[in-house]
Parts: structure tokens; sequence; C-alpha cells
């Protein structure tokens, strides 16, 4: 079946009468000048409408014409043709009943009397072939996408609200504090046990850590031990530093530059040292 172009859209127009010769030819210059189709430049300029256009071009199709602007095809309908079919056709499944199937084209073709057949054969039923313009094709073939889109943001809002659940659930906040802690706890003990190694050597004697004897003192920020140049290396490879506080790195040198490392422990505070 020949398509309309340019040269028959002209001859329809003029042998219905339907433009003015002169709306015609403003038309034909505006679609050379814009490289458009005629029937946009027409549509364009205002000199018609598209649902005219497709009444027109339904004729010479000898279909009925159909316009889908205030039809909503409902998706059960719609998604009964699957999308790479209907692209490839350029057609669409706007209607069913239990009589008949009815679809829409803009470029009717030997290759959708193929379609048609199938679909009869398949769900047993006649389908009935309309023609509506492309533009109104090209909207409805979009409600493809339009839909997936709608599906995809609702899946999205889903894995949201699990998300959220999760984090609730899993408190990462709270999984950070517990591991620097742990990380705190074998800190501790590795000092701790630096600290009896070098109790071994020199006979309990604590004098050069700085760590006071007799009564029992509390150690603070102001009251600390120095214990980096009588541990470092001998005792322990590097006095290690709070995961949240510092470079992160352990300390190996214990004096340069003027700077000394002490450590002290503040008791009013799990958290730091």
């Amino acid at each position: 079946m020949p398509q309309i172009d340019d040269a028959k859209l002209k001859e329809l127009v003029l042998a219905t009468k339907s433009i003015p010769k002169d709306k015609l030819s403003q038309a034909e210059e505006l679609a050379h000048k814009l490289s458009i189709p005629l029937r946009d430049a027409l549509v364009q300029k205002e000199i018609t409408d598209d649902i005219s256009l497709g009444t027109l071009e339904a004729g010479f199709y000898k279909l009925p014409f159909v316009s889908l602007l205030d039809i909503e095809i409902p998706d059960e309908v719609l998604f009964s043709l699957p999308e790479e079919v209907a692209r490839r056709n350029k057609v669409v499944l706007f209607s069913r009943s239990d009589a008949e199937v009815k679809l829409a084209t803009s470029e009717p073709s030997p290759q959708l009397d193929y379609l048609v057949r199938n679909l009869e054969k398949k769900t047993g039923k006649k389908v009935v072939l309309h023609y509506l313009t492309p533009r109104e094709l090209d909207s409805a073939l979009y409600t493809y996408k339009k839909t997936c889109n709608i599906e995809l943001l609702v899946v999205i809002g889903i894995l949201a609200v699990l998300l959220a659940i999760v984090l609730v659930a899993i408190n990462p906040d709270r999984q950070f504090k517990q591991a620097n802690d742990t990380q705190r706890k074998s800190d501790v003990n590795a000092i701790l046990n630096a600290i009896s190694q070098y109790m071994a050597d020199n006979k309990g004697d604590v004098t050069n850590l700085g760590i006071p004897t007799g009564t029992a003192e509390v150690v603070n920020s102001t009251n600390s031990a120095d214990l980096c140049t009588a541990l470092v290396p001998t005792y322990i490879a590097a006095l290690p530093v709070d995961p949240t506080g510092g470079s992160g790195t352990a300390v190996i040198v214990c004096s340069g530059e003027g700077v000394t490392w002490n450590t002290a422990l503040h008791c009013g505070s799990k958290h730091s040292w």
C-alpha cells in the first residue's frame, strides 16, 4: 500500500479542497525552509489540525479513523502486544473485547496483514485495523516507556524503604563505635602486655615509666605516664593511637622536633583515652 508523502498529501488536499491553495503554498514554503514534512508545516502554521489531516489520510487508506487523545488504554490491553512488536510494525493495540481486537497504525503496510492474521489466529477474535495520526502513534508508543518508568519508580521506592529499615536495624554509627571500642581494647591489652614485660625485666620497677607507685592515683590528661621512650621498640613495635584521633598511624618515634608522646586514661568516657 503506498505511503502518503508530501506529493500525495498535496494531491489529497487539492482533490478534497479542504485547504485553500494559497495556504497550501505557504505551508509548502515553510516545509522547504525548515526541511520538515508538509504535514507538520500545515499543523505548525495552524492551517489545519492533526485530526483533520488524520481523517483525510484514513479516507485514502480506506480505514476507520481513531483518535486516542480521549482514550485511556488499560495496561493489560496495551501490553498484550509486546512493545518490540508494536514499534517494529508501528501499531498499537488500543481495545479488546470478547468479539474483536482493535489495532491502530499510521503506516498501513502488507507487513501489518501478516500481523493481523497472526493475532486473529492467536486470539480467535476478529482484528479491526484503524488509522491514527503519526503524532498520536508516537504518543501511544511512549505509553510503554511511561508505564515502565512508573513501575521502576515504585520499585525504587520500595527498595528505599527496605534500605531505611536495614539501616535502622544495623545502626552503622553503633557498629562503628563498637568496632572502635574493640580496637581500643586490643590496643590497651597490647600496652599492658608491654608494661608487664618491662616490669619482668626490671624486677617490678616502673619508675622510668612515670607510673605512680604506692598510693593509687588516677592517670589523666595532666598526670600522664611517658610510656613511649621506655617501651618502644623493645617491648612493643609502636604505640597505638585512638581510632578516632590523630592521623591514625601508630607512634614509632617517641620524640623529635620537641614532640613527646604521652598516654593518658580518661575515666569519664569509654570512647577516649
